[in-house]
């Protein structure tokens, strides 16, 4: 996930380089760093359903991350040079940090717990 970030960030970085922010043949960057930098929810599910094991598909809500929209924000940050606002940014990562350890412990809690009614 993260080489699919850095190489849509990239990518992004050099369309916007090369032909500015009006873009190229009625493609404008906006357009263009939203679709490199997406992920289809059905098209992934649907393959790591069928070809992947259980934690491919249970790892989706971290690819969710990836197609935030706050990903352009970060590359039209980058490009301008001029300073972002991470409010977005932030209010999508606080509550998946916090999150991932409750879930953890949630998980602990379950086995525990049939283990302990098991005897």
């Amino acid at each position: 996930m993260l080489v699919k970030f850095a190489v849509g960030v990239g990518l992004s970085l050099l369309y916007i380089s090369i032909f500015g922010l009006p873009g190229v043949f009625g493609i404008n960057t906006l357009a263009f760093t939203i679709v490199i930098c997406s992920i289809n929810p059905a098209v992934y599910l649907s393959l790591m359903q069928q070809y992947g094991t259980e934690q491919d598909t249970a790892v989706y809500g971290i690819t969710g991350l990836f197609s935030i929209a706050a990903v352009p924000m970060i590359v039209f940050g980058i490009s301008s040079g001029g300073g972002m606002d991470w409010t977005p940014v932030l209010s999508t990562l606080i509550p998946m940090a916090a999150g991932l350890p409750l879930v953890i412990l949630i998980r602990i809690l379950e086995v525990y717990s049939y283990q302990l009614y098991q005897v």
